[in-house]
């Protein structure tokens, strides 16, 4: 076959030699034949080798995309909304810190929303939480909590079911109870460190109110006493089921105290000073009365809430009255101070009593009296 072929060509070079044109079409000729020659033989090494190339151009493209999805994937978000914007600063903390809990508790990403937030806490604390401007966002999936003011509701465990990879949720509601977020306390507990300026007005009142005391006592143990009264006093308030605390519980609640503490082995050089903090002064002053040991009044007409939060955080045992915002005043304190409440709050059989748990409100180790 070899040998044919030979011949075949030698006659083919010898006509290529003298015909111009018969040489182009040889050459398509030879051409052809040699590529089914080619064709027909059996794959080697230079084929897979190609075939080799060819996916290492490829693979490395489609591993750098992989990684690059998995080192940066998107966290989803969870935002909480109460559905009051004139809520105020009690019921904000209580938001803030169920949001950090929830978010811990199903996977998501804690992120508030300065819109929703009106400056109320970001002007008050060292918040370290992200924020976004706004939480109206696309792929913002709302979920409505039940109204249960200070009940706890458990999430459920499908809250995320069926929802896009980039979906964020708002959870709208009231959160009042410590529940939500027992497991990061200490976390809550930093994040509602005060600002610089709120902590040094703090701080300065406290001076002016124990001046005369620090010189004669050594030992000087800070007993706070918040009274809420004003807007909880109004006929349409009483009638929803919220009380105020009479004096007769605040003098049972500073002997309480005081008998805990002097309990102490250092007893004989212990002083006690009652600090005051209200939203009505004029009815404190007639009715918080010294007992064993002094009483002064921290709260002025001109003094921001913030404030009166500072001080009471301030203190080694808090007693407190009614209200969210009275419950952080318990609540911000040393965490293994003394905190007592008003046992007579809310009305039973009313509209608030009815949404009411006490165990679901107030934390375990707090003192409840009448």
């Amino acid at each position: 076959m070899n040998a044919l072929i030979e011949r075949y060509i030698k006659v083919v070079l010898h006509v290529f030699a003298h015909q111009r044109r018969l040489r182009i079409f040889v050459i398509v000729i030879l051409s052809l034949a040699s590529l089914a020659w080619v064709a027909q033989q059996p794959f080697n090494g230079v084929i897979v080798r190609s075939a080799c190339m060819s996916l290492q151009s490829v693979t490395p493209v489609a591993i750098k995309r992989t990684r690059t999805k998995l080192a940066s994937p998107y966290k989803r978000r969870l935002f909480v909304q109460l559905p009051g914007a004139s809520a105020r600063l009690g019921n904000r903390m209580f938001a803030h810190a169920a949001l950090l809990g929830l978010a811990a508790d199903i996977g998501l990403e804690a992120t508030m929303s300065f819109a929703d937030d009106k400056n109320v806490l970001s002007s008050v604390f060292n918040l370290t939480t992200s924020a976004v401007t706004d939480a109206r966002l696309a792929h913002l999936r709302t979920i409505e909590w039940p109204w249960r003011a200070a009940v706890y509701v458990p999430p459920p465990k499908n809250l995320t079911d069926g929802a896009a990879e980039d979906d964020d949720f708002v959870l709208i509601g009231y959160f009042q109870s410590w529940r939500y977020f027992k497991a990061v306390e200490e976390r809550v507990r930093g994040e509602f460190r005060f600002k610089k300026h709120v902590a040094d007005a703090a701080a300065k009142v406290l001076r002016q109110v124990t001046a005369s005391y620090t010189k004669s006592s050594s030992s000087l143990v800070l007993v706070g006493i918040h009274v809420r009264r004003s807007d909880m006093a109004f006929d349409y308030q009483l009638r929803r089921g919220y009380t105020v605390a009479d004096k007769h519980y605040i003098r049972r609640a500073m002997n309480y105290v005081s008998d805990r503490v002097t309990m102490n082995a250092n007893a004989t050089t212990t002083s006690l000073l009652f600090v005051v903090c209200t939203d009505d002064i004029r009815w404190a002053k007639l009715n918080v009365r010294p007992t064993s040991y002094p009483v002064v009044f921290a709260s002025s007409l001109y003094q921001k809430a913030e404030v009166d939060l500072a001080v009471m955080a301030s203190c080694d045992h808090v007693i407190t009255t009614v209200g969210t915002f009275s419950w952080w005043a318990g609540y911000l304190h040393r965490p293994d101070g003394i905190t007592v409440y008003y046992a007579g709050f809310p009305k039973p059989g009313t509209e608030i009593g009815k949404d009411f748990l006490a165990e679901d409100y107030f934390p375990p180790g707090w003192i409840g009296l009448l």
